[in-house]
């Protein structure tokens, strides 16, 4: 779930806001921070909710930590105890951070250095996970040399402190004492106007520099993603009325230069036919797209690839079919306008790589959750078949009128 999608903004964000209120109005302030936390394990498990485990244990392990550093300190006999319970916490996280980031890398390293063939362990990398294993260290860090855990010491407060949504996957690193302080102040449990206003304008200013700003600069997005780099995020069939709204430079010139030659044939008559690829797949001798970058990864040796979780459904289409394809749009006159080479249906990405290697009998694996999905790709996206299926059957795509 993005920030900057529309199940978040007008869904998951007000569901959450106003759950808040309502809890603290018609109960009390702890239940409403345990209506946040819930929110936050929520959106945290939206992701993959293989990771909720991940981050429970991290939070259970370094507020026990925390308790038992506290209760040494208050008791003379375990002062020495303190310590070993403060390194014991510490070098926990710093160990999840080596085994889930670096792990791989130190084996890949050693081979190379050691001529050693030692297999990767392909360890999956959880979605935030330096996020909230640094946060808790600098908690660790304040309970045992400045005596922070006196203050803040409710279960719920950490909780809430370290899962915390808006911080959660993409930082940054909070420091307890001012989070935990907000969580237990009254005034805000009900809703202020002021405070209201500016969440909404910092929310909103983030938005602008994520969609205006930062995806503008994205550039092309690769090979097979012609139609959403001209259409922009959409979600759903993509025929020759959606509307374009392209979010990169590339798109928007493209789509420029579809508008510019729609306008030119009003006063030349002449034919237009405006190809729309979807992501093709085959040719991969060359190019950057993730079919490419295995064949070379293949070619190179490599027992792993870092893929995502793989969830995104796109319309995938054989170099050989779209090729087809093209031929015989460019043969005929009967169609025109804009004409999708797709296959029409979507298909999760995960499954159509895996079916990539196992056409071309590649030995390398996917490291599923390596990298976040692509904040710019939308959740499932496909081409309306119907022209191209009338070209190739030598129809029209109602069969009755060509646009």
């Amino acid at each position: 779930m993005y920030f900057n999608s529309y199940a978040y903004i007008f869904l998951f964000l007000p569901v959450s806001v106003i759950g808040y209120f309502v809890v603290a109005k018609y109960w009390n302030m702890k239940a409403s921070n345990c209506w946040l936390v819930v929110a936050s394990l929520f959106f945290y498990g939206y992701w993959n909710i293989s990771y909720l485990p991940i981050l429970a244990g991290s939070i259970l392990c370094n507020y026990a930590l925390a308790r038992g550093i506290l209760y040494a300190q208050m008791h003379e006999n375990f002062l020495l105890k303190a310590k070993y319970i403060f390194v014991l916490g510490v070098s926990f996280d710093i160990g999840i951070l080596v085994y889930y980031k670096y792990m791989d890398f130190f084996i890949k390293n050693f081979n190379r250095l050691m001529g050693t063939s030692l297999e990767l362990w392909n360890v999956i990398l959880p979605l935030g996970i330096s996020f909230f294993s640094i946060t808790q260290m600098v908690y660790l860090i304040g309970v045992y040399f400045y005596g922070d855990g006196r203050k803040f010491k409710d279960f719920t407060d950490y909780c809430l402190f370290v899962s915390f949504f808006p911080h959660l996957l993409a930082g940054p690193i909070l420091y307890h004492k001012k989070m935990m302080k907000q969580f237990a102040d009254e005034s805000l449990h009900s809703p202020q106007a002021e405070n209201i206003a500016r969440g909404i304008a910092i929310f909103v200013i983030g938005l602008f520099k994520k969609v205006i700003i930062a995806d503008a600069l994205l550039g092309p997005i690769g090979e097979g993603f012609a139609h959403a780099s001209e259409i922009g995020f959409y979600e759903g069939s993509i025929d020759e009325n959606t509307p374009a709204n392209p979010q990169s430079l590339y798109g928007i010139a493209k789509n420029a230069l579809r508008q510019g030659i729609t306008v030119l044939q009003k006063s030349h008559s002449f034919l237009l036919q405006w190809i729309r690829g979807f992501y093709i797949v085959g040719n991969v001798e060359r190019g950057s797209s993730i079919f490419s970058k295995l064949a070379q990864a293949e070619k190179r040796g490599e027992k792993t690839f870092p893929f995502t979780m793989g969830t995104n459904q796109f319309d995938f289409i054989d170099y050989d079919e779209f090729c087809k394809q093209v031929t015989a749009v460019v043969m005929q006159e009967r169609v025109n306008g804009i004409i999708n080479c797709c296959s029409g249906n979507p298909m999760r990405l995960g499954e159509r790589v895996e079916q990539f290697l196992a056409e071309n009998h590649f030995q390398i694996k996917l490291q599923y959750g390596a990298f976040p999905d692509r904040l710019y790709d939308s959740k499932a996206v496909w081409g309306d078949s119907r022209k191209i299926e009338a070209i190739m059957k030598g129809g029209t795509k109602d069969g009755t009128n060509n646009s």
